[in-house]
C-alpha cells in the first residue's frame, strides 16, 4: 500500500504566500474603490472623498455613460485597435520566430558578444 506523502510547507513558503496575498489585496483595492465610486453621486464624491461606501446609491454615472457620450462607438474603436495590434504582433512574432529558428547569426547561442566568457 502506498503511503500518502504529507506535504510539508516551509516557513519561507508560508511567508511568501502571505506577502503575495497582501500585495494582491493592495493591488485590487483601487479597482474596488472605483467600483463603489461609480455608484456615488457627484456631490457624494466631492463631499465624502475618503468614504468607500456610497451615501446614496445611484446609477446616474452609468446612465450618462450610455446616453451622453458615444460609448458604443468608443467600444468598437477599442475592439478594432486591439484586434489590429494583436494581429500585427502575431504576424511579426511568427516571422521573427522563423528567422531565429532557421538562420545562424552571431549571438544566437546566447552570447551577445564573442568575448564574453559564458
Amino acid at each position: 500500500m502506498k503511503e500518502k506523502k504529507k506535504r510539508l510547507y516551509k516557513k519561507q513558503h508560508i511567508v511568501i504566500v502571505a506577502v503575495l496575498g497582501v500585495i494582491s489585496i493592495l493591488m485590487l483595492f483601487p479597482m474596488v474603490w472605483m467600483f463603489f465610486t461609480s455608484f456615488k453621486t457627484n456631490a457624494d464624491i466631492r463631499i465624502n472623498r475618503t468614504s468607500l461606501w456610497p451615501e446614496a446609491w445611484t446609477l446616474e454615472g452609468y446612465e450618462k455613460a450610455f446616453t451622453d457620450v458615444p460609448f458604443v462607438q468608443w467600444f468598437f474603436n477599442s475592439v478594432f485597435v486591439t484586434a489590429a495590434v494583436t494581429l500585427a504582433v502575431i504576424i511579426t512574432s511568427t516571422l521573427l520566430g522563423f528567422i531565429f529558428a532557421k538562420y545562424e547569426f552571431r549571438g544566437k547561442d546566447g552570447r551577445l558578444l564573442s568575448f564574453w566568457p559564458l
